[in-house]
């Protein structure tokens, strides 16, 4: 799974619950297990109210897992605000803000390597094209 998938489905499932195998597989798109997060799968009834069919399965909370992803990143363990009442709209607003971190990051990472090689290869007339490329998609 690419890194853009993953910050896809994070976002199309904000609010949700996922399986743990999906999140393994997001995890791993940023090189992370979910142990390195900090984060264990827990039962759905742990979460909330559960039907009997669903109460022993388990899952973790996909904006749980997108702020730890977040966090680990930036290398700050600093909570995202969670400023509503609902918890389906913290949710929501809690993965948007970290995949837009996360977006950002990335970004960031591509502009410091293109004028790391531009300046290496002693162009620094090229060095804004290459950004300006980037800054692009």
């Amino acid at each position: 799974m690419t890194k853009a998938k993953a910050m896809e489905l994070m976002l199309e499932m904000a609010r949700d619950l996922i399986e743990p195998t999906l999140a393994r597989k997001i995890a791993k798109a940023f090189g992370y297990t979910l142990k390195d997060l900090g984060i264990k799968p827990k039962k759905v009834s742990e979460y909330y109210r559960a039907t009997p069919y669903a109460k022993n399965l388990s899952a973790v909370s996909n904006h749980h897992l997108a702020e730890a992803i977040y966090q680990e990143i930036i290398k700050d363990n600093t909570p995202i605000e969670r400023p509503f009442h609902g918890v389906g709209r913290n949710a929501e607003h809690v993965t948007e803000q970290s995949v837009g971190g996360i977006k950002f990051k990335l970004k960031l990472n591509q502009i410091e390597t293109a004028q790391e090689l531009s300046g290496r290869m002693g162009v620094e007339g090229e060095s804004k094209i290459i950004v300006d490329e980037i800054l692009k998609k």
